[in-house]
């Protein structure tokens, strides 16, 4: 296991120095800010530029891959599930809502947290990421929880063009945040260093204008 051990070393130390050199995710949102950023090593992997690139999402922890899997299968015609019916209605007021004009982000937000209450449940709401060693914080515009560990989280836009910054990016930085907390938390929550040591699975949402992607 030697070997494997230290091509992982290789991959992720560079990965925990960039982690505490982010500025913060709305500053970093900025083109000015991320592009120069994402020219140099180490960078954030989100395919920013293309050759930002990383381990296959699926092979970093199983619920990615189960994800994927999940996606790909179109809900059969005749299959009426709670699920499924809840799943069906969901998309169906997406569809209604969203492509409606929006001036205000967390209008937008409202609107669609009430289309997907039923398949999302209840998402906590301006959730501050504030690691202790840090100068600045980050705060999403939703956050999901399990046993007390965030597993997802949203930045919203109530269009393209909106908010000065890239919600992608700043996403993504929110992301690094989010690990500079867990960090800072595992040295006394049993839970937390679990969740870390597990790979701080999260899925991060973006919803821009009528577009949303994970």
């Amino acid at each position: 296991m030697d070997p494997y051990n230290e091509a992982f070393e290789w991959f992720t130390d560079p990965m925990i120095k960039l982690i505490y050199d982010m500025p913060s995710p709305s500053d970093f949102a900025k083109p000015g800010r991320w592009v120069p950023i994402q020219r140099r090593d180490p960078h954030v992997l989100c395919l920013r530029p293309a050759s930002a690139t990383g381990l296959p999402l699926c092979t970093l922890h199983d619920v990615f891959r189960q994800f994927r899997c999940e996606t790909s299968v179109h809900l059969p015609d005749d299959v009426m599930t709670t699920e499924a019916v809840e799943a069906r209605i969901a998309a169906f007021k997406l569809c209604l809502q969203m492509p409606t004009g929006y001036t205000k982000e967390k209008k937008r937000g409202k609107d669609f947290d009430s289309c997907v209450a039923d398949i999302l449940g209840q998402m906590e709401e301006q959730y501050t990421l504030r690691p202790k060693s840090a100068s600045h914080s980050g705060r999403v515009d939703r956050c999901i929880k399990e046993r007390g560990m965030v597993i997802a989280i949203r930045e919203d836009k109530a269009e393209s063009g909106c908010g000065g910054g890239d919600v992608y990016m700043q996403i993504a930085a929110d992301y690094q945040y989010l690990v500079r907390v867990l960090i800072d938390e595992a040295k006394t929550d049993p839970e937390a260093n679990r969740h870390l040591s597990n790979g701080a699975p999260c899925f991060l949402m973006c919803l821009l204008g009528i577009y949303t992607d994970h």
